[in-house]
């Protein structure tokens, strides 16, 4: 199973969105989305967890994978993909 994206958390400030994520230019605002939220930032740490299951469930679903896949492994396998790209 090869999926072609990694979904992620980007930053907006002043209405232009910056991925800061290291896998994009950050110095090149972003225009296209597969989903945005507007969170205040107390609320990241808490939202940015429960906004990547949702968003992993409905792909999961959307994919045909629920009979493949749980999604706390999908969620293993997403971890592993972040350390790996963060060298740790």
């Amino acid at each position: 199973m090869k999926t072609q994206f990694l979904e992620k958390v980007l930053n907006a400030s002043n209405c232009r969105r910056y991925d800061f994520t290291g896998i994009q230019n950050p110095n090149v605002p972003i225009f296209e989305f597969l989903k945005e939220i507007t969170v205040k930032p107390k609320q990241v740490e808490s939202c940015k967890e429960q906004a990547h299951k949702e968003f992993l469930q409905t792909w999961l679903k959307s994919e045909g994978l629920e009979n493949r896949l749980t999604l706390e492994q999908l969620w293993e396998i997403r971890e592993k993909c972040i350390a790996a790209r963060s060298g740790s």
